[in-house]
C-alpha cells in the first residue's frame, strides 16, 4: 500500500529485520496508526471561527479512543500548544490525559514555557527537542506493533530569513 511507503520515507519506518512490512492481503487493518497533531493553540473546544468548525480537545480525545479500539496508536504532538504559559501547561496535561507518546514542542512553546520538556516528561510524555536543519538529527527509535519507528523534530527557518535556526 502507498501509505506504508510514505510512512517509511517520512518517519524511517522499518521492521526489526530492516524492511517495511506490508499489511497482509487478508485484512485492510493497519499494523498501527500514527496520529500527528500540532498548533492546538490552547483550544479546549472548537474555535468558533466558522466553516466546518473542527477542533477541540474533546474531539481529539474521542478520535484517539476510537483509533486505539482498532489497534496500536503512536500519538505525536508537534507543539504549537498556546500563547501563554498556562495554556501550554494545560495542553501538556491534556496530551498526557489522551496518552500522547511524544511531544516535539515548537520554538514558541519553549520560549513561552521553558519547562515544557520537563513538564511533559513528568507526565509520561517523551519530549524531544527540535533540531535546526543544518544540524545532525539523532532520531529516537521506538517499537510499535513489532516495527521500529524513528521520530525526530526539525525546525525550519522563519519565512524570509537568510539563515538557518
Amino acid at each position: 500500500m502507498r501509505y506504508w511507503a510514505v510512512a517509511a520515507s517520512v518517519l524511517g519506518l522499518s521492521s526489526a529485520m530492516g524492511g517495511v512490512q506490508e499489511p497482509t492481503p487478508a485484512t485492510d487493518a493497519p499494523l498501527f496508526t500514527i496520529v500527528y497533531s500540532a498548533d492546538i493553540d490552547g483550544y479546549l473546544e472548537p474555535c468558533g471561527c466558522g466553516g466546518i468548525n473542527e477542533g477541540g480537545i474533546a474531539r481529539q480525545a474521542t478520535l484517539l479512543k476510537q483509533l486505539r479500539a482498532q489497534g496500536p496508536v503512536l500519538a505525536i504532538s508537534g507543539g504549537g500548544l498556546g500563547g501563554i504559559p498556562e495554556a501550554v501547561s494545560a495542553m501538556v496535561n491534556a496530551l498526557a490525559t489522551m496518552r500522547y507518546d511524544y511531544l516535539i514542542p515548537s520554538a514558541a512553546d519553549l520560549e513561552i514555557c521553558p519547562a515544557v520538556l520537563d513538564e511533559a516528561a513528568s507526565l509520561g510524555i517523551r519530549a524531544l527537542r527540535r533540531a535546526a536543519p543544518s544540524s545532525a538529527v539523532a532520531p529516537e527509535v521506538v517499537e510499535v506493533a513489532g516495527l521500529r519507528v524513528a521520530i525526530a523534530g526539525v525546525s525550519l527557518p522563519p519565512p524570509n530569513s537568510r539563515g538557518l535556526l
